[in-house]
């Protein structure tokens, strides 16, 4: 018996709506799993805070603010809410969402505004 080759991973699979299953399902994910606090934050926003239109995230300093914005912007694209942006106010951040790996996050696109004549900003 031949294979058909065509119908190899060609399956139709539904796009990953959890943020956790997302994360999970990445090849290359940055670390081994989602800390608990993070998990929390997105299994909140996924249960019962998904269908509001503005949703602050609040988080100490380096407990996976990033990681979390950038779950649930992916998980509204699966969903097909619409598109998402993510701004990062300085340049640190900027450079720490760019060195996520390709499958992590989408690449990043720099966008040059002028909020003042004089002070020309370069966002990306």
């Amino acid at each position: 018996m031949a294979l058909d080759w065509d119908r190899i991973g060609a399956g139709d699979s539904e796009a990953l709506l959890r943020p956790r299953d997302i994360y999970a399902g990445l090849a290359n994910r940055p670390w081994p799993y989602l800390r608990h606090e993070q998990g929390e934050v997105l299994d909140e926003w996924f249960d019962n805070r998904r269908d509001d239109r503005d949703v602050v995230i609040k988080q100490n300093t380096g407990g996976g603010k990033t990681a979390v914005g950038l779950l649930i912007a992916q998980s509204t694209l699966n969903e097909g809410v619409g598109k998402a942006v993510y701004l990062a106010p300085d340049s640190y951040l900027v450079k720490q969402s760019a060195g996520r790996p390709p499958s992590w996050t989408w690449p990043p696109q720099r966008i040059s505004t002028t909020r003042d004549s004089s002070r020309p900003r370069q966002c990306w």
